[in-house]
């Protein structure tokens, strides 16, 4: 899989290299060949090598983040850093699962570790922390077709595009919105929302500028709403400061909250992924698709090996948790290698 060709090339690189790569080969190794014997088996047991997969490619990304130190990760020191009480869920996305802080008992702890350096925030919890799983599966866009339809499950995130626009006296930020998603983008951003048009209310230039732009079709925004954020007035002494400024607005608003498309095609050209912060016990924390996966996968190889009698033939978690087995997991592999490369490199 040239995936996991490209792990293999950056040991080689003279640029875009991985930080410590001879120290983190052997977790890098281990963790291909715990996938790709995931592949090769069925999803009963796959959940559990996939687990096991992207620990490995966890420690690799904390060693190369320098948050631990390749020594320290060899010792005895090291916990993954979950941990799941028995339990009999109905649903799958019931299951809890507690998160230790980075350091408990004098042991550090990779999960919480791996969180800070992800998400460049802080893991806010000093004690045991306990998530259900239905707390963050929104952010599993691969699955939430069957999420959506089995567990009435809402995504948590939204697939984007945006264009800067200039009429006039005028310069603004602009993204289309999925009118189902409106009101998380409402949510997070509140009065920083300037003008919005739904389709109907959108003139012959918005359509021709996102035809253009984005390959767009009248049709392809009918069920869509137009944002428009840092309105700018403009004229030929003031444009390039107010250019800059539009700039900060837009990067005051998003850092932390934007991630590219794992995954590139001509369908998805020019979209990216706004990701709202998570309520977690009550505290608002920055959060990451690939944490999300993570999570789901901890889930897997815990009820797989105690509870496989959630998943019984032909019902609802079987069948969710098989499409995560053949979707989510490659996703998740596209999110450590644009992670842990400097230039956010991606394979489809």
């Amino acid at each position: 899989m040239q995936l996991w060709q490209e792990f293999t090339m950056l040991r080689h690189c003279k640029t875009n290299v991985i930080y410590g790569k001879l120290v983190n080969a052997p977790y890098i190794d281990q963790a291909k060949t715990y996938y790709h014997d995931a592949k090769r088996c069925d999803w009963k047991s796959a959940g559990l090598l996939y687990y096991y997969s992207f620990l490995n490619l966890a420690k690799a990304y904390i060693i190369s983040k320098r948050a631990l130190s390749g020594k320290y990760m060899k010792s005895t020191s090291i916990y993954h850093g979950l941990y799941a009480n028995p339990q009999n869920p109905r649903r799958i996305i019931d299951f809890n699962i507690n998160i230790h802080p980075p350091t408990s008992n004098n042991k550090k702890n990779i999960f919480s570790i791996f969180y800070e350096k992800l998400t460049g925030e802080n893991w806010p919890f000093n004690s045991t922390v306990t998530v259900r799983l239905a707390d963050v599966v929104g952010h599993c866009s691969d699955i939430l077709y069957e999420l959506q339809n089995f567990y009435n499950t809402v995504p948590q995130g939204i697939t984007l595009q945006s264009l800067i626009r200039e009429m006039r006296n005028d310069v603004w930020f602009e993204v289309v919105v999925p009118n189902h998603s409106l009101s998380i983008l409402h949510h997070f951003l509140g009065a920083s929302i300037g003008i919005t048009r739904e389709f109907s209310q959108m003139d012959a230039t918005d359509k021709h500028d996102w035809l253009i732009a984005h390959k767009r079709t009248a049709n392809s925004l009918s069920n869509c709403t137009l944002v428009r954020l840092g309105q700018q007035r403009i004229n030929q002494q003031n444009k390039e400061v107010q250019y800059i400024a539009l700039y900060q607005t837009l990067e005051n608003l998003f850092e932390n909250h934007i991630l590219p498309d794992p995954t590139y095609s001509s369908d998805n050209a020019g979209s990216w992924h706004f990701i709202p912060k998570i309520s977690l016990n009550g505290i608002q924390i920055n959060w990451h698709p690939l944490l999300s996966n993570y999570l789901f996968s901890f889930m897997l190889s815990t009820v797989l090996r105690y509870h496989p009698h959630i998943f019984s033939s032909d019902n609802p978690n079987s069948f969710i948790a098989e499409a995560w087995c053949n979707q989510s997991a490659i996703s998740s592999l596209r999110y450590f290698l644009m992670e842990m490369t400097t230039n956010n490199i991606r394979v489809n």
